[in-house]
């Protein structure tokens, strides 16, 4: 026998979401199954495979089916990790696989309880994860990615920047604001020859416990907060700092 740990090893859960606040979270997209990283995060793959595809485990219902924001559907696509190189320790599955296209997502972390309410102000580091699946080279495949409607990595270029094709890169956004939903949009730059990818995206609570906690890392990091706020988030705060606002309520 010989001890091969870069073997691939995936399984499938059932687990229902819980009550209470997500604490950490992954979802691999195109994965064949869900595993646990070295980091401590349970990843599930998206869409979901077998047996497990009537879980609610981080209650994404929302995300049935992907919006494609009226264009073609993203397509997955699948390699076997040893395909990339990775940019954390262990974690170069991740990238593996993932979405290609227009991507519109909205991930669902309200509590299983309907009668449980979420404390407010929460905020989590969410880490993208990317990787140039094909062949563009350098400035062909371009695009933007926006949490929350807030524009957070304008002009990505995934091969310039990891210095090629099947290499992984992470990039992580701090301090993202999330009540009950988290959506994600990718769009493509005008130029761009190729439309965005997408491999995986990783949510942990920033507390004292968690951030202590080991994570994967990243390569470029981003504040959420250092982002101007969208027209939206302006009215409705001053909409909230009027005499009548708490008649809205």
């Amino acid at each position: 026998m010989i001890h091969m740990p870069e073997m691939e090893m995936w399984t499938y859960t059932n687990l229902e979401r819980g009550s209470g606040v997500v604490r950490r979270a992954g979802v691999n997209f195109g994965a064949p199954g869900s595993r646990l990283c070295d980091a401590g995060t349970w990843w599930v793959e998206y869409p979901f495979i077998g047996e497990s595809d009537d879980r609610d485990w981080l209650q994404m219902g929302a995300m049935l089916p992907i919006e494609s924001n009226g264009e073609e559907a993203p397509t997955v696509f699948r390699h076997d990790s040893s395909w990339v190189a990775d940019a954390a320790e262990g974690a170069n599955w991740i990238s593996a696989s993932g979405l290609e296209g227009p991507v519109s997502l909205v991930l669902d972390l309200s509590s299983a309880d309907e009668e449980e309410e979420l404390p407010e102000g929460l905020t989590y580091t969410v880490r993208l994860h990317f990787v140039e699946p094909g062949t563009a080279e350098p400035g062909q495949r371009q695009f933007s990615v926006a949490l929350q409607g807030r524009e957070v990595i304008t002009g990505l270029d995934i091969a310039r920047e990891a210095g090629g094709e099947r290499r992984a890169v992470v990039h992580e956004v701090t301090g993202v604001e999330v009540t009950d939903e988290l959506t994600i949009e990718l769009v493509s730059a005008n130029n761009s020859q190729y439309e965005p990818v997408l491999c995986g995206v990783e949510l942990v609570l920033e507390d004292d416990a968690v951030a202590a906690a080991p994570h994967n890392g990243a390569d470029v990091t981003h504040s959420w907060a250092g982002v101007a706020p969208t027209w939206t988030e302006r009215i409705l705060s001053v909409l909230a700092a009027l005499p009548f606002a708490t008649s809205l309520h």
